[in-house]
């Protein structure tokens, strides 16, 4: 294969980010339980961001790194918010999500980047 045909096959990122529907069931302030539905874009990366979100940030002492969160990393740096993805969600916000709204944003982060998926069998 060439690279022209690696580009027309899709094999490099392109930047347009993915409209992903999002269900969060959570209790509303009653007590009672709800789900929210909406819609957020989220951003495709390239392998190189992807590397870089999952590795240690220079400098970063081992309890420093203990103390990130890869997830949130994720979500703060894929996950869009408006109708036209104007808003990121800071990552100290993103480690405060609620654990159902965060797993539903995760798995949409995961959709649209091919996170998780396991190699195709010949």
């Amino acid at each position: 294969m060439k690279l022209k045909e690696l580009k027309a096959a899709g094999a490099f990122v392109e930047a347009a980010p993915v409209k992903k529907p999002i269900k969060w069931p959570h209790l509303d302030e009653n007590g009672d339980p709800v789900t929210d539905e909406f819609t957020v874009l989220v951003k495709r990366q390239s392998f190189a961001v992807i590397e870089n979100l999952y590795s240690p940030d220079a400098g970063e002492g081992e309890a420093d790194v203990a103390k990130r969160s890869r997830n949130a990393k994720l979500i703060s740096e894929c996950v869009l918010l408006g109708e036209k993805g104007e808003e990121q969600i800071p990552y100290e916000d993103a480690r405060n999500l609620e654990p159902n709204l965060a797993f539903a944003l995760l798995n949409a982060v995961h959709e649209v980047n091919g996170l998780g998926k396991t190699a195709a069998k010949n």
